[in-house]
């Protein structure tokens, strides 16, 4: 490697060969212009052993700019900071711009729920989108937190936030944006607790089953209203209206009677179904705890699913069970089924609670609760351990089952008593 004293007119003169060659400077160490085969020529700086960073294009870049930039850089080096890791930092950019430029897309075509998993990085694009990946340390993490616990924010939500701003810094790391984690392992999320499950009560699940009836009928009536004023002006007659009025009832009552989960039902196929059988599918794609599992129906969803695949005009295997109105893959029900509890006169009901209420049902039913827990697809017991309380002749036989053996331990202890009284050994037997 040959030392020279660069200069912009230096720099011009070098000329390429056959293989890669490079000029050091004799004024700053670890300076150097790298020429090409090709005849492209580049300022780097060899900071230390083996490590390389680019300075710029010598074509643009001037030899006296260079020697500053390499300064700089060997200031970074000497104060214990690598300047590669601190461009690979600086080319992360902000949390909002990498989730623009490099994450959104790669949600999109990886990940399962997308949808619902870019609306949350939108929104703490809001929330955090300035501050640059690299600043999302420990105390950073702890800081959104607190505000977010502040605003009256539920700790399971702050927990979802937290989750889904690491698994993009560990994309960037992978990427090689980061050099590290800033806070993997660090941080301490809120305790989540459980609390009661909620379900309907009799009277609630009566309602609810009304509404849903009346919400049908009065969808009929208007199909048929709409037909009359459409007849009158001698327009096509649009079909009538069957059992149920659009997806709705169908999947509210899948919901309740099967315990799968709002995107378990979204991502349904009819391939996944045996109305034979009485079973559905719900694939590892699908499914919450990553593992495919098998459900069984009751005579009533069988009986129900059999007349909604009627009514869809079934015609293909992989079509959903409960579509859109275009026939693609349903993905926001929240109106709806606001509408409905309005309707039903429930208040505090999610949706998701209607998978409480299946997994209840069992438990009351006298199911044992590692069955409701492979039903439920739970991969951790703890989860389903809230359905406990709401078998309370378990417990009950638990107590009389304690009463049986104490009973037992008392009736020997008689029995021993009586023969050390009674038989006592002959000596010199």
């Amino acid at each position: 490697m040959a030392i020279i004293n660069l200069s912009n007119t230096a720099v011009e003169k070098l000329q390429p060969s056959s293989i890669r060659k490079e000029y050091r400077d004799d004024k700053i160490k670890g300076l150097l212009v790298r020429v090409q085969p090709s005849g492209k020529k580049t300022y780097m700086l060899n900071y230390a052993r083996g490590k390389y960073i680019t300075l710029g294009d010598a074509c643009v870049l001037r030899t006296a700019r260079a020697r500053e930039m390499a300064i700089e850089e060997l200031a970074k080096a000497a104060a214990g900071k690598d300047p590669r890791e601190a461009r690979k930092k600086s080319r992360a950019g902000t949390f909002s711009e990498f989730f623009r430029k490099q994450y959104e897309l790669y949600v999109q075509e990886n990940q399962r729920g997308a949808k619902q998993a870019l609306v949350r990085y939108r929104f703490l694009c809001k929330q955090v989108g300035m501050v640059p990946l690299s600043d999302f340390t420990a105390a950073r993490i702890a800081k959104f937190q607190n505000q977010r616990k502040t605003e009256g924010v539920k700790d399971s939500t702050i927990n979802r936030d937290v989750s889904a701003i690491q698994v993009m810094l560990e994309y960037a790391v992978k990427q090689g944006f980061l050099a590290e984690h800033p806070f993997k392992g660090r941080i301490r999320k809120f305790h989540e607790g459980w609390g009661n499950p909620r379900y309907l009560s009799r009277e609630e699940n009566t309602r609810l089953r009304e509404a849903l009836q009346v919400r049908d009928d009065s969808g009929r009536e208007k199909r048929k209203r709409l037909n009359r004023w459409r007849q009158e002006r001698r327009y096509k007659l649009l079909p009538e209206i069957g059992l149920y009025s659009d997806y709705l009832t169908p999947l509210v009552l899948t919901a309740m009677l099967t315990g799968l989960r709002r995107g378990e039902l979204f991502n349904l196929a009819w391939q996944d179904t045996d109305l034979i059988a009485k079973t559905l599918r719900v694939r590892t794609k699908s499914a919450g705890s990553g593992k495919t599992r098998t459900v069984p129906l009751n005579a009533e969803c069988r009986d129900m699913l059999i007349e909604w695949r009627q009514l869809t005009g079934y015609s293909h295997p992989g079509d959903y069970v409960f579509p859109d109105r275009n026939g693609e893959r349903l993905d926001n029900i929240n109106t709806a089924f606001r509408n409905l509890m309005k309707a039903a006169k429930i208040r505090g009901f999610r949706f998701n609670d209607l998978r409480h209420h299946y997994a209840s049902m069992l438990v009351r039913e006298g199911v044992q609760i590692y069955t409701v827990m492979e039903l439920l697809g739970h991969s951790d017991f703890k989860m389903t351990q809230r359905y406990v309380h709401l078998a309370p002749n378990n417990l009950e036989d638990a107590a009389k089952a304690l009463d049986r053996i104490r009973s037992r331990e008392e009736k020997q202890e008689e029995q021993e008593h009586f023969e050390r009284r009674w038989y006592k050994p002959v000596q010199g037997s």
